[in-house]
């Protein structure tokens, strides 16, 4: 299937972000939770779920874009500390379809916007 131009990639609203954080978990459980110990699955869960996180996100600290298709969030990424990728996670069904390039383009965009070069 050609997806084309119908992939919408925008910065987060505060309404966004559960359903961003439940496709980060359940992306990372069905394609990376089998590489890590109980616990390392474990501090993941408590990441994606920390209220702090999204106090951050909320001020404007901890930055997030997602992916849409049909009105369906289907990839997000994430940016903390002014040059962190923190989280890229893109649903299953979207993989190899260019989500994550888009995603990536996006945030490049961003850093060069607020002057920065550089991505960890």
């Amino acid at each position: 299937m050609d997806y084309g131009e119908k992939f919408i990639i925008r910065k987060a609203s505060e309404d966004d972000w559960e359903d961003a954080m439940a496709l980060a978990w359940k992306t990372f459980n069905r394609f990376v939770a089998d590489d890590y110990s109980l616990q390392g699955v474990s501090n993941f869960q408590d990441f994606v779920t920390d209220n702090g996180l999204y106090k951050m996100f909320l001020i404007n600290e901890y930055h997030m874009w997602v992916a849409e298709y049909e009105g369906e969030i289907i990839g997000m990424i994430s940016l903390r500390g002014g040059n962190h990728i923190s989280l890229l996670f893109v649903d299953g069904r979207f993989h190899r379809k260019g989500v994550g390039t888009l995603l990536m383009t996006e945030l490049w965009k961003f850093i060069a916007e607020r002057g920065g070069d550089e991505c960890t």
